[in-house]
């Protein structure tokens, strides 16, 4: 299977992007809860081609930016062009904050607000996917591109994570 392109995520209509976006928790490899301690936590190399942070890093990371984006949809609807923020996903992962909570933590955190955000968003208009926020790297972005990033972030970063579990098998 090749990396998952964003622009299949971009095209696609509201409504099949919605169905998608609902089966994405079900692309997280489900192998990564057989994995011991070690290999959740092991970090790889360059020339491994799977990324270089640990599988339990990506599910904190996949948890975070799931927090983030929904914060971001609910602020594009709810105000008049929204500033957002940006944050650094590198400085997340040298904190160390991913340390802190357990895959399951991570994974139960990326259902629920999945569920939550799907069920929002069902309900919205397309005038609703049309609203825009201010970006501070990007300029304006609408509530559809933004939708279509994070529904392709989490199968985009599964990938990674099914590339990883096969180099610890």
């Amino acid at each position: 299977m090749n990396k998952p392109e964003i622009s299949i995520y971009e095209s696609m209509n509201t409504h099949d992007l919605i169905h998608e976006y609902k089966l994405g928790y079900e692309k997280i490899p489900k192998d990564i809860l057989y994995l011991d301690e070690e290999k959740i936590n092991l970090r790889f190399k360059k020339e491994d081609h799977a990324g270089l942070w640990s599988c339990k890093e990506i599910i904190g990371h996949i948890a975070d930016a799931e927090v983030a984006v929904t914060h971001r949809l609910r602020r594009i609807y709810s105000e008049d062009k929204p500033k957002l923020a940006i944050w650094d996903e590198e400085q997340f992962f040298r904190s160390g904050i991913y340390e802190l909570n357990s895959i399951q933590e991570y994974l139960e955190s990326i259902k629920s607000i999945r569920g939550l955000t799907a069920s929002t968003l069902e309900k919205f208009t397309e005038k609703d996917f049309s609203r825009v926020a201010i970006h501070p790297e990007r300029g304006e972005i609408s509530v559809k591109e933004i939708f279509s990033y994070i529904t392709w972030h989490l199968v985009y970063h599964s990938w990674y994570l099914t590339r990883k579990i096969e180099l610890l098998k």
